[in-house]
């Protein structure tokens, strides 16, 4: 169990991470960013089959990896605010997802979480650094990333230069 100022971080399951992702994800969030996208720089992004099949497969692997621990916060009054899965979890580079509930996104919870789990599990685990993806337009976990003085990463597709950002969080 780790304390923060107003948060405590412990393993969740799988159950307890999809009560957030209920409150935040409706389905139609990606489908609405890709709508918004010009038109000629999606064809463009699509002449790149290797690009965009790679793009797909790691999406894809994510969302199946076996290979992923789960962490929830919970706030003063013991409501689960926050979820953080990293995938890859074997690797010395694994990636990370964090997800906020909707009722406390904008508050500094997610910027507090992670400031408090990663050093964390740096010290205890062998981890180079922790990969770190949004969507291009996801301003607040852009914020996150730079608090946590996150690199920015060189897209490796056009669909990728698109669609998301990713940035590689290592040890302070």
């Amino acid at each position: 169990m780790i304390k923060s100022p107003r948060l405590t971080i412990r393993s969740i399951d799988e159950s307890q991470a999809q009560q957030i992702m209920e409150t935040v994800n409706d389905g139609n969030d990606m489908t609405a960013y890709l709508k918004a996208l010009p038109e000629d720089a999606v064809q463009s992004a699509f002449q790149d089959m290797d690009g965009l099949f790679n793009f797909v497969q790691s999406l894809v692997s994510l969302r199946n990896s076996p290979d992923i621990k789960r962490f929830g916060a919970w706030n003063q009054d013991n409501e689960l605010v926050a979820h953080v899965g990293i995938t890859g979890w074997s690797s010395k580079t694994p990636e990370l997802q964090i997800t906020v509930a909707q009722n406390y996104q904008r508050l500094g919870y997610g910027t507090e979480f992670l400031q408090s789990l990663l050093p964390w599990l740096f010290q205890n685990f062998d981890i180079r650094f922790f990969v770190y993806r949004l969507r291009k337009d996801n301003i607040p976990s852009e914020k996150i990333a730079h608090r946590l003085d996150g690199i920015l990463q060189e897209p490796h597709s056009a669909l990728e230069r698109l669609t998301l950002k990713t940035y590689h969080i290592y040890p302070n």
